[in-house]
């Protein structure tokens, strides 16, 4: 979904949420095929800079979070079809506690001219699978308190 035209950014709801699946043996088949190129093309360097090395293991765990993360939140921004780059939406996991998301270039833009300038993002790593959530609130005339800060969390159940 294009939003070019104001029109179409009042159509997008007050409340969306996006959610995605990842499975952890498709992002390992992803590492074993295309390698670093893999990495480069869908992450940033800041991104990457945060994952454990030498630990395959754990950095398919992270990649894999990090990517339903991105697939969540062009589904509940309304960008799923708008050709965002995804080194636009940059993931920061901060332990075991939180996930931060934040959004540069198109889909900054883009999501900004929907109205959605606030997001939660929730996601889960367990039984081979990578779940996140992310719940975007859009800026409406009434006063509704932001969606940012500690209120966004990360639960991750490994074997």
């Amino acid at each position: 979904m294009q939003f070019d035209h104001p029109i179409a950014a009042k159509k997008m709801p007050e409340l969306s949420v996006g959610i995605d699946l990842v499975a952890l043996a498709e992002v390992a088949q992803s590492f074993a095929a295309f390698g670093e190129r893999y990495l480069h093309r869908v992450f940033s360097a800041t991104e990457r800079s945060q994952w454990p090395a030498g630990d395959l293991a754990q950095m398919t765990r992270t990649c894999a979070l990090s990517f339903a993360v991105k697939e969540a939140a062009l589904k509940a921004l309304g960008l799923a079809d708008a050709g965002v780059d995804w080194r636009d939406m940059a993931v920061q996991l901060t332990g075991r506690q939180a996930i931060g998301l934040s959004l540069h270039g198109r889909a900054a833009e883009l999501a900004g001219d929907a109205g959605y300038q606030h997001w939660h993002v929730t996601g889960s790593v367990a039984a081979g699978l990578a779940s996140a959530m992310v719940c975007a609130h859009r800026n409406t005339t009434t006063d509704v308190a932001p969606m940012t800060g500690p209120g966004t969390h990360i639960h991750e159940n490994t074997p």
